[in-house]
């Protein structure tokens, strides 16, 4: 089963995105799905990490078509009834294409990011792993397209290899992980990868869009050239977080002197594995001194 953060949707999300989710945490476990994450102020409904292929970015309209008005390359006019003078849209296609695009300009002004920037060859400037779009429209079946007034047009924009209808949608509850995994394979950008789209680089990636999953830069002090060091939160731990992002009054990456200044608290208690010679896990946490909740979390692997 994948890793949905946050594991539950917020009860105001569409029926058509919970139904998503339910769907997208079959994948197979290594896969990391995100529900609206914050991409320099935008936030696309689904984020797929995938290992060895990519990441893949979903938008879902719950539309229906008996509400479409008219429909041209850039805008979608719609009229649904609690609005009869209509709502002017960015064409989906175009939309969740912008999307994707943040996440290639996020890691190309990153200092950690352009590590996954190709530096030569055909590639040069490109990400070393492919970024897909899809859309997704839950409530329009290709029947009710073919006997709309607006089939033409709609075949002619919105309907490719980058969208997808309800009744190829719903087909896809009755696949196993691993043949739900083939059939959002054909959605990924596909090219001539030489480097694989490892977990080190998913761990970059997850640093670089979003800061939820990051833990400070550790500097190695009693190391000449201080070494940093770049370290993720799990995806499990990163997704029970999120899910209780309302319950907890703050979640932020912290250092133990940074955490010290933060509340009036003793200091931070650091457990350090005993074992020499072996990778150290080190768990930090502080708690505030007015209501007893959790201020920072550190868990730093060195």
């Amino acid at each position: 089963m994948a890793t949905l953060i946050p594991e539950f949707l917020p009860a105001k999300s569409p029926q058509g995105e919970r139904d998503l989710a339910r769907t997208l945490k079959r994948l197979p476990e290594d896969w990391i799905v995100y529900h609206e994450p914050d991409i320099q102020g935008r936030r696309p409904d689904f984020v797929i990490l995938a290992p060895e292929l990519g990441v893949l970015v979903i938008e879902v309209k719950d539309w229906k078509m008996s509400t479409i008005h008219s429909l041209d390359p850039q805008h979608v006019e719609r009229r649904p009834s609690r609005n009869p003078e209509g709502v002017r849209e960015k064409n989906p296609l175009n939309q969740v294409r912008g999307y994707w695009q943040l996440v290639v300009d996020k890691c190309k002004s990153d200092r950690f990011g352009r590590e996954l920037v190709v530096t030569d060859g055909d590639w040069k400037g490109r990400l070393c792993f492919p970024v897909g779009d899809l859309v997704v429209f839950t409530g329009i079946s290709t029947a009710l397209v073919d006997k709309s007034p607006h089939a033409e047009a709609w075949k002619s924009i919105l309907k490719g290899e980058k969208s997808v209808l309800s009744d190829e949608r719903n087909a896809w509850d009755t696949l196993e992980s691993e043949a739900l995994a083939a059939e959002l394979k054909r959605f990924f950008r596909p090219f001539d990868m030489r480097q694989r789209f490892t977990a080190h680089r998913i761990d970059v990636l997850r640093w670089v869009l979003f800061p939820e999953s990051r833990m400070d830069v550790i500097l190695r002090r009693n190391r000449a050239d201080h070494e940093q060091i770049i370290e993720v939160l799990d995806a499990r731990q990163e997704q029970h977080a999120r899910s209780l992002s309302a319950a907890v009054t703050a979640f932020s990456p912290a250092t133990p002197d940074r955490a010290r200044r933060s509340c009036s608290s003793p200091a931070p208690v650091i457990s350090p594995s005993p074992t020499p010679g072996k990778r150290r896990s080190c768990f930090a946490t502080t708690r505030s001194s007015r209501n007893g909740s959790e201020r920072a979390l550190l868990i730093v692997r060195v």
